[in-house]
C-alpha cells in the first residue's frame, strides 16, 4: 500500500515531466535517494545528517539534476 501510493503520487508525477530516456529510472533513483536520506535523518537520527541542512542542499542539489536529466547518467 504505501508503495502504490509513494509511486502513485511521488514518482508518477515526476515521470510524467521529464521528457529523457529512462525517466521512470531517473526518477526513483532521485527517489531512492530522497527516501534514504529521510530514514538516516528522521528515523534513525544520524546526528551528523540532522544537523546539516545547507550543505545538504548544495550536495544534493548537484546530484539531482545529473540522476535526471544528463546523458552521462
Amino acid at each position: 500500500m504505501v508503495g502504490e501510493k509513494f509511486t502513485t503520487e511521488l514518482l508518477e508525477p515526476v515521470v510524467s515531466q521529464l521528457w529523457v530516456a529512462q525517466a521512470p529510472l531517473r526518477a526513483a533513483r532521485v527517489m531512492s535517494q530522497i527516501l534514504g536520506l529521510a530514514l538516516a535523518r528522521h528515523v534513525v537520527g544520524l546526528e551528523d545528517l540532522t544537523s546539516a541542512n545547507q550543505e545538504l542542499v548544495a550536495a544534493l542539489a548537484s546530484t539531482w539534476p545529473r540522476y535526471l536529466v544528463d546523458d552521462t547518467s
